[in-house]
């Protein structure tokens, strides 16, 4: 059986309550390749030992040295001790939002409390326990499927690229910018009742790797730059027919011009929604 279990650190703290070992100011000699090398081996070349309050050498450290006070010394050192002998935590590679700084993998702890504000308020994102535990990427892809036509895949890859834009400009979070009401399936129970079928399609998860790709700039912005979208003017003029309360502001913050029939400012179209900055 090893008399001492801890190898070369366990004669290391032995030293310390060994006078012999302290008879004189020189620099201890290595014990071989262990870990005591770490802490005795080369303290003149080091300038000031960082596990000692005295620099080494001086006068206060060999008092401290020939006075054997071990104990003192022992917890000096006992920490650096504890760090090489105890466990060592795996650290796990955490990638950030360059626009934000908040990690890409996101899930929320079971049970974590959820913040309901006016933006939330009425939304089914703010309670539904399926979307609450979604990472901010699948939350942002299942909502520019919602947002899509037919949920094309294309169409919806652009609705995403704005929602990173607007999220990015505002300095809100990805996936609490797309819970808020600025998203119209938000308050839609005919949406909430998609979310299912939505995630089970091969388009989802593509959405969802194109997102986490487009947060960290390895995918190019597939919208020039346009921060918001909507359907297409004759479209939106058709549904302020059927429902003015409902489409009240549209005209307002997309400077539609009447003589032309079209919004101003639009950066980027597609099959579903025209593209745009207000």
């Amino acid at each position: 059986m090893n008399e001492n279990p801890l190898g070369g650190l366990g004669e290391m703290i032995s030293n310390l309550f060994d006078p012999s070992y302290y008879s004189s100011p020189q620099t201890p000699q290595k014990k071989g390749p262990d870990a005591s090398d770490a802490i005795f081996a080369d303290w003149p070349k080091m300038g000031r030992n960082p596990w000692l309050d005295h620099d080494p050498g001086s006068e206060a450290f060999w008092a401290q040295v020939r006075a054997n006070n071990a104990p003192a010394i022992a917890a000096e050192i006992g920490p650096a001790i504890r760090r090489m002998t105890g466990p060592r935590p795996v650290e796990k590679a955490v990638v950030v939002d360059p626009g934000t700084g908040i990690p890409l993998d996101d899930r929320p702890a079971p049970g974590a409390p959820v913040a309901v504000n006016k933006s939330t308020r009425g939304t089914w994102t703010a309670s539904d326990p399926r979307w609450l535990g979604m990472s901010s990427h699948e939350k942002a892809a299942a909502m520019a499927l919602m947002e899509a036509d037919s949920a094309d895949p294309e169409a919806a890859r652009n609705a995403l690229a704005a929602m990173h834009n607007r999220s990015r400009k505002e300095k809100v979070e990805l996936g609490q910018h797309v819970s808020t009401r600025v998203y119209q399936p938000t308050f839609e129970p005919a949406q909430q009742r998609r979310l299912d079928r939505l995630m089970q399609l091969p388009a989802f998860k593509e959405l969802v790797d194109w997102s986490m790709k487009r947060a960290q700039n390895l995918v190019p912005d597939a919208v020039n730059g346009a921060t918001h979208f909507l359907a297409h003017p004759k479209v939106m003029l058709g549904l302020e027919a059927r429902e003015p309360r409902k489409y009240s502001s549209w005209r307002s913050w997309t400077g539609y011009d009447p003589k032309i029939g079209d919004y101003r400012n639009v950066l980027f179209r597609d099959r579903s929604h025209s593209f745009l900055t207000p």
